[in-house]
């Protein structure tokens, strides 16, 4: 992967439209100006999944297909995996040095990546048993397999169809609402830290799969768990030191004190890809909202990671 000591530039959703219209107005100003950070090869700008189906919900074919050839001319095919793939990765790397399996301590070349199918996860096709029919046509399958995954028409394939956000009066954003407002009564009267700590405790059960998951994938055998058990993984503590955890926990945990706000699907895509960006992009361009959320909580500080609300004022910066 060849984005190694670039300057990882993540830009929302919104930023991207912007640009998309500005272009169809005539206005290459800002577009011209990431196209050459890009071209110098000083910055890689991915795109991430929640980009991709936020896309997708946009009605209009035209305007799908606008900012599509948007996202493909700045992006050059490279990605962010998503939250679930992303959490397993930091699982795996640290479980993995933790039993004494060599891992990578940096893992962010794998966060980042080639291939806009991969935005969704890696998907993977056995072809042992096509090598032992058809070892010739096997191989061939092989190749044409890798080829859709890194080839750039698939970002159109994809954005050609409209797949639309759940309606507010649907039952998934009732399920929503009802677990927000529990969120939220469950934080009224308790201290900021008090409630933090409910937040990341809410995901044990998942992190306990995970890890077990990690330690299968592993091939990690039962003496080896029982000497040293998984229970110290899924503490409190160690949750929070991982950095998706902690990042969506905290802006979970914002939306349910925040009182005078509903929360909306566009809250969640706007969690599922800022815990991925923040602790691993060099720079984040995200709404207002978040920009100044992510700020004010001081999670920038904490993974070193620049944010900014104007896209202009981010290149502006880049350019000194």
């Amino acid at each position: 992967m060849d984005a190694e000591n670039r300057t990882v530039l993540y830009i929302d959703l919104n930023h991207w439209i912007n640009l998309a219209k500005a272009r169809k107005n005539g206005d290459f100003t800002l577009e011209q100006r990431l196209e050459k950070l890009v071209d110098s090869g000083k910055v890689v700008i991915p795109v991430s999944a929640v980009h991709i189906m936020e896309a997708c919900a946009i009605r209009k074919n035209q305007q799908r297909q606008d900012l599509a050839t948007m996202l493909r001319s700045l992006s050059r095919g490279f990605v962010l995996r998503n939250l679930e793939n992303v959490r397993y990765i930091e699982m795996e790397s640290r479980i993995g040095n933790h039993y004494g399996i060599p891992m990578p301590q940096d893992i962010r070349p794998f966060v980042l990546t080639k291939g806009y199918l991969r935005a969704f996860g890696e998907p993977s096709i056995d072809f042992s048993t096509c090598r032992e029919v058809d070892h010739v046509k096997s191989a061939e399958a092989e190749r044409e397999f890798l080829q859709l995954l890194d080839d750039k028409r698939s970002l159109d394939l994809i954005l050609s169809e409209y797949v639309p956000k759940f309606a507010k009066e649907s039952a998934e954003a009732e399920l929503i609402c009802l677990g927000h407002n529990s969120a939220r009564l469950a934080a009224k009267g308790k201290n900021l830290r008090e409630a933090e700590n409910d937040c990341v405790l809410e995901l044990v059960k998942e992190f306990t799969e995970l890890a077990v998951k990690v330690a299968k994938n592993l091939k990690l055998s039962d003496d080896l768990l029982k000497s040293n058990p998984l229970k110290y993984f899924c503490t409190k503590e160690y949750m929070v030191s991982v950095p998706t955890v902690n990042v969506w926990s905290k802006l979970s945990l914002y939306l349910s004190r925040c009182i005078t706000e509903d929360i909306t699907v566009n809250h969640l895509y706007d969690m599922g890809h800022l815990a991925v960006a923040l602790p691993y992009c060099d720079i984040v361009v995200a709404d207002s909202e978040m920009a100044h959320l992510l700020t004010f909580r001081k999670l920038h500080d904490i993974y070193g990671t620049v944010v900014y609300s104007s896209l202009e004022m981010c290149i502006d910066n880049l350019k000194g």
